[in-house]
């Protein structure tokens, strides 16, 4: 993966990290530490892009680096707004090998986390296998520029489609950003739970445009959850009122 844009003055770059839907993520050094530049994709590179950036730093600031990554400085320079954060050296979900002797202690973990999160007033709005980290046993959340708070910025316009569809809440698929919220997280997670444990996506590969209705009108197998660990299936319920917390299913 090339190097696509720079890091800001003073940052030496590593490597590119990813380069997904929203963000440019880019493995830097300053001082011999290792840390992680993120700017906006192209895609958002008019005021939406300053949006995401100022949701993420805005929502790292609320969690203080307890269940998330520090916020370094978050800045704009001649290539577009930027936030710097403290690197995580732990595994993405979807890099972990399933063992089932396993999955209990890491689902309690990665519902653990969350419920921390939302303790503090911040919905996610995108739980995915790729931004649920593991190290040394804990579960840390990455990428936030799509989290909802109080006075949190909508990124794009009402009803627009904000977030991963394969685990996105019926809801978030219907409705974008405005419906984001601590069930739409509870049920993201579980959906990518269900990914690592049974190594299938929980929908269907589709094209953008039908995943989009399907992820609306379709609901994700709650049995299969059921039968990984009873009571779990409740979490992908279709109604958000129908889902338990995620403080609740980190003590179940």
């Amino acid at each position: 993966m090339t190097l696509q844009l720079p890091p800001p003055l003073g940052f030496e770059p590593v490597k590119v990290l990813a380069s997904g839907p929203y963000f440019h993520v880019l493995l830097v050094t300053r001082d011999d530490r290792r840390l992680v530049v993120k700017r906006p994709t192209p895609r958002f590179a008019d005021a939406s892009g300053t949006r995401l950036v100022d949701n993420e730093a805005r929502a790292l600031e609320r969690l203080a680096g307890r269940v998330a990554p520090g916020l370094v400085v978050k800045g704009h320079d001649a290539h577009g707004p930027f936030v710097v954060t403290e690197w995580v050296d732990g595994t993405p979900l979807g890099a972990l090998v399933y063992d089932a002797t396993k999955f209990r202690e890491r689902a309690r973990a990665a519902f653990g986390t969350l419920a921390r999160i939302h303790a503090r007033g911040v919905a996610h709005g995108d739980p995915s296998p790729t931004n649920v980290f593991f190290e040394s046993g804990s579960a840390v959340f990455l990428d936030f520029g799509l989290a909802r708070f109080d006075g949190a910025e909508a990124v794009t316009t009402p009803g627009t489609f904000v977030g991963t569809l394969a685990y996105a809440a019926p809801e978030v698929a219907r409705d974008g950003f405005r419906a984001v919220s601590f069930a739409s997280d509870v049920f993201a997670l579980a959906a990518s739970l269900l990914h690592h444990a049974s190594g299938r996506g929980p929908r269907p590969e589709l094209p953008a445009a039908a995943l989009l209705v399907h992820a609306a009108e379709v609901p994700i197998d709650g049995d299969a959850l059921d039968a990984i660990h009873p009571g779990l299936g409740r979490a992908v319920s279709e109604r958000a009122c129908d889902r338990p917390t995620a403080r609740d299913l980190a003590d179940d």
